[in-house]
């Protein structure tokens, strides 16, 4: 299976010695590791991949739509996370009615529960807690 990641993320928390998937990351550059540095809204593969991953990578972008919909047309399965309060977010949050979502319940013990459309609807980045407080998952 072809796998690729959007934004080099996985590599800070998995072992660096094992990587059976391809990463497409803008800016950042690993010594020994195959990194594309390409930007995700104008690249395209030169073949279709089985499936993408990306962590909390595309509201940088500074148009996540449109870099959504551009890994949806060479990739066969998605996992995407948006955290909420970036902006160009409400633009996929309206475009896919059939998101997941993610809502952090406390900072101390890092919890996060499962949260309707409505729930997370209005989240801003940063408040109550630091950084995400609520996270959109698109799943295909």
């Amino acid at each position: 299976k072809r796998i690729l990641e959007v934004g080099n993320v996985s590599f800070h928390y998995k072992d660096r010695g094992y990587y059976t998937h391809d990463v497409v990351d803008l800016y950042e550059k690993v010594p020994g590791w195959q990194v594309k540095n390409e930007d995700i809204l104008t690249w395209k593969p030169e073949s279709r991949y089985d499936a993408t991953l990306s962590i909390s990578t595309l509201e940088h972008t500074g148009d996540p739509l449109f870099a959504v919909n551009n890994i949806l047309s060479y990739s066969d399965h998605v996992f995407i996370t948006i955290p909420f309060g970036y902006h160009g977010v409400d633009k996929v949050f309206d475009a896919f009615p059939d998101l997941l979502f993610m809502r952090r319940i406390n900072l101390e013990e890092n919890e996060w529960r499962e949260a309707t459309r409505e729930e997370v609807k209005g989240t801003d980045y940063n408040t109550p807690f630091p950084f995400a407080n609520a996270f959109m998952i698109l799943k295909r």
